[in-house]
């Protein structure tokens, strides 16, 4: 008797059909995501016409709603394909989480094994299509080697692959030929967030509308008119929203698992849980990091001085504080970055420049430089870390839709340390610039000012309380934060 192989027929006979996902996404009735409508699409055109691509990895921070959204593509397929058709008309579906698998010390060759004698076929032998579905699939070292074999020889099936850490997935993605589809999975947007939590939907492309006026335009005039024509939507979805929503949303609801909890401490426990889990488990085991066991201690203390510092300090501070030496405090600051814990921002200018003037580091999730800012339990309010948390927010917007789209490139002024400048730069199309500020009150135009004195911007742009209004001698629209919130 093979006790391993036991073991996983047992466990892959539970995952095929109803099994504990499709109850939990039926009992919960999860609203879709932006993410789900799109991999729903794939799914439909492979069924439709074997269309490509038909291996989409989805990587992206623990507790960004990974295993909820395949969990909606399995429950649709299943409902769809199985639960009411004949045996000879059913497709093959299968939920694989290798976390599990890993307990018993299997891998993916011998889950396909095994899933084969269940099937009493090979895989490319199936009469009818394969869709699997597997959960944390970093697990697993050799993941896109192998699963790239099983891919090219069975053109029949359709796989979708999530894992928790982008410092796998992304380079072992690349191994593969090329043949898988990498769609990352982000925290929640706050439109998104009053989708999921509130069932509020947005109006329909007000979003793009919103992004082309603030940052496709030709001057600060061009931005102001052209807002002033979305007023009426704007007005018509914050009719609909709760200003006061936007504070439980930036301290814990960004990551939508805070949803679950009605007890905040509960979820800020979760929340240090996972992030444990990322260093301890994505970061230590990373081969090509090559940490030793101190440097957990040592990563958790990097977080904590980040967290509470709204400047990222320079190398050499950080080394004096941790005691170890730059190119580790290097090393695990690219670590953070490749597990998309933080988002490394750097200074605007040459690449010679770049390399002399430290780097900024924002968090991925605001949430995370909450819960690190706050013994757990403890409340901790906007007015406390407003300006650090609607930043990383910001970054999370412009790291999406600029950054990783290859759309634009975010840098932050450093010049003259000691003047007061702008928050970011954003770079549009490699020439179009515009420098932008953020602030929870009321906020004045004199750091867009001053940034704008020493590098070239087509316009500036001020998100806070302001209303919108155009200051045109300085080509610089003051904009409501809640316009930023639509994006």
């Amino acid at each position: 008797m093979n006790y391993k192989k036991d073991l996983l027929e047992a466990y892959l006979l539970r995952q095929i059909g109803d099994n504990h996902l499709v109850n939990e996404i039926n009992q919960s009735q999860y609203v879709s995501r932006n993410m789900e409508i799109r991999l729903d699409k794939y799914v439909k055109d492979f069924i439709a016409d074997n269309r490509k691509p038909r291996w989409i990895v989805v990587p992206g921070l623990r507790g960004v709603g990974k295993t909820t959204l395949i969990g909606q593509i399995y429950t649709k397929l299943y409902s769809q394909f199985v639960q009411h058709k004949k045996d000879s008309e059913q497709f093959n579906i299968i939920y694989i989480s290798l976390d599990i698998i890993n307990n018993f010390k299997a891998n993916l060759s011998d889950v396909i094994e095994v899933y084969e004698q269940i099937l009493g076929c090979e895989l490319y032998k199936a009469k009818q299509p394969i869709f699997m579905f597997i959960d944390e699939v970093q697990t697993d070292r050799n993941w896109s080697q192998f699963l790239k074999t099983v891919y090219d020889r069975t053109p029949q099936l359709f796989m979708i692959c999530t894992g928790s850490s982008a410092t796998y997935l992304q380079m072992d993605a690349n191994t593969a030929g090329r043949r898988a589809c990498i769609e990352r999975l982000y925290p929640l947007s706050f439109t998104e967030y009053q989708t999921i939590a509130h069932k509020l939907y947005p109006v329909k492309d007000l979003k793009n509308q919103i992004i082309q006026s603030l940052y496709y335009c030709q001057s600060a005039r061009e931005v102001y008119q052209a807002l002033q024509k979305l007023e009426p939507q704007i007005a018509r979805s914050w009719s609909q929203y709760d200003e006061n929503n936007i504070e439980p949303y930036i301290l814990s609801d960004i990551m939508p698992f805070a949803l679950k909890y009605d007890n905040k401490f509960e979820f800020q426990k979760e929340l240090l849980n996972t992030l444990e889990k990322i260093i301890v488990n994505d970061l230590m085991t990373d081969t090509r990091f090559n940490f030793r066991y101190e440097s957990i201690i040592n990563i958790k203390r990097l977080l904590l001085i980040i967290a509470d510092n709204t400047e990222t300090p320079s190398l050499a501070t950080l080394s004096d504080a941790l005691g170890v030496s730059r190119p580790l405090i290097a090393s695990m600051l690219d670590a953070l970055v490749k597990a998309e814990l933080l988002i490394k921002i750097p200074a605007y200018g040459s690449s010679l420049y770049n390399i002399k003037a430290p780097a900024r580091y924002q968090f991925m999730s605001s949430s995370s430089r909450s819960v690190l800012r706050s013994p757990v339990g403890k409340s901790a309010t906007l007015a406390s870390k407003q300006g650090d948390l609607l930043e990383d927010v910001a970054t999370l917007h412009y790291y999406k839709e600029f950054v990783i789209t290859s759309k634009g490139f975010l840098t932050y002024p450093y010049i003259k340390k000691r003047q007061p400048n702008c928050d970011f730069i954003l770079q549009v199309n490699n020439h179009h610039q515009v420098a932008l500020e953020f602030g929870w009150g009321v906020k004045n135009i004199d750091q867009v000012k001053q940034t704008m004195q020493n590098i070239r911007c087509d316009y500036g742009l001020v998100f806070s309380k302001t209303p919108l209004r155009l200051h045109e001698a300085d080509n610089i629209v003051s904009i409501p934060l809640k316009y930023f919130f639509l994006i």
